[in-house]
């Protein structure tokens, strides 16, 4: 998401704390650099990629606390990924979601009412 790298390119503590969720890498910081590659989400990637998400997110969440809210801007089976990780073991007080990620307004908006620069 270009907008958001130049938003946040001068601010690296907020950029620690975006998380990308490739269909090839899985769940990845945003800063973790990644060759150029082809690969959708199906059905199948999704079950594949499902225990490294819920891994990544659940040490992610014992090591730094639960957010007080969490944006997921991502096509639906992603965020599907999202959600079946936290299901269960962890409730995030306000979780946000914007299923197309050229809505830069939505995005915008949001990181705007937390006071993001």
């Amino acid at each position: 998401m270009p907008q958001l790298r130049r938003r946040l390119r001068d601010h690296r503590t907020l950029r620690d704390q975006v998380r990308i969720l490739s269909a090839e890498h899985g769940l990845i910081e945003a800063e973790m650099p990644v060759l150029p590659y082809d690969r959708v989400l199906t059905d199948q990637r999704a079950i594949e990629l499902r225990p490294q998400v819920s891994a990544a997110l659940h040490h992610e969440i014992e090591s730094t606390g639960l957010p007080q809210e969490l944006l997921v801007a991502a096509e639906p089976h992603y965020q599907a990924l999202v959600t079946a990780a936290l299901a269960g073991r962890f409730t995030c007080p306000k979780l946000r979601t914007v299923s197309d990620i050229r809505d830069w307004g939505a995005v915008s908006a949001i990181l705007d009412s937390w006071g993001w620069p």
